[in-house]
């Protein structure tokens, strides 16, 4: 019987892309080659391209999300999303093969445009009683802007890219001389921005899955490291995390 075609989704459209390349490559290493004929299919802003994991480029339709291995234009059996950032964490890609018909491993539209915009989910967190830090969102990158940081959320303070991930032009600002610069690095990740209260204690992650109907959470994990905070070097690459 034929092996499954599998489709791993890479690159993407930010400073993340890197990151993707590593993800897409585990995901490559961890899929049983005997039930799963996997390839890549990389996104970039002008082409999409698609290739064997050994580099082999395959013909692909992007329209029809099919590629051709030898018999054909065929479509995917299912995609593996490995972009970080848009458009894998946007739900922009889930969108694109919900409409296709093709499943796929990550949350769906809504959840992933939600998650993907801090600000939208610590709104949406507030608002079925969850206790979250005070923040604010801005549009603009002006002087105004930092006195309202000030007046609103006050300092020390988190400086977010809404919408970026891995910790990419985030700043922790605890003077307000440090604001300007905080606020520049962080505009040039997103066309808005958003300034969180420091909030001080234990950071804890845990996964959710939903498998044969039922959702599972993941054992608990406790992130430590030794830098100012789970930053960008923390992440992917300091030895003591």
């Amino acid at each position: 019987m034929q092996r499954a075609f599998i489709a791993i989704l890479r690159g993407g459209y930010t400073g993340e892309s890197v990151i993707s390349m590593q993800s897409a490559r585990t995901m490559m290493e961890a899929l049983d080659s005997e039930r799963y004929d996997a390839v890549y299919v990389t996104v970039e802003r002008d082409r999409w391209t698609c290739e064997r994991a050994d580099g082999t480029p395959l013909p692909f339709d992007r329209a029809l999300f099919t590629a051709d291995r030898g018999a054909g234009h065929e479509q995917f059996s299912a995609a593996l999303i490995a972009i970080h950032g848009t458009p894998g964490e946007d739900g922009k890609l889930q969108g694109y093969l919900d409409m296709l018909g093709v499943p796929y491993q990550t949350g769906g539209v809504l959840c992933m445009a939600v998650a993907m915009s801090k600000f939208s989910t610590t709104g949406l967190l507030r608002q079925m009683g969850f206790p979250v830090a005070s923040s604010i969102l801005l549009h603009t990158n002006d002087a105004a802007a930092e006195t309202l940081v000030l007046a609103e959320v006050g300092l020390p303070c988190f400086v977010k890219p809404d919408n970026s991930g891995s910790s990419l032009g985030i700043s922790k600002v605890k003077e307000p001389g440090e604001l300007k610069e905080a606020l520049d690095k962080a505009f040039a990740e997103s066309p808005t921005v958003m300034c969180e209260a420091l909030v001080q204690g234990r950071e804890l992650t845990c996964g959710v899955i939903r498998l044969n109907g039922e959702v599972l959470a993941m054992p608990v994990c406790e992130i430590r490291h030794s830098h100012e905070f789970f930053n960008y070097e923390a992440k992917y690459h300091a030895k003591d995390t």
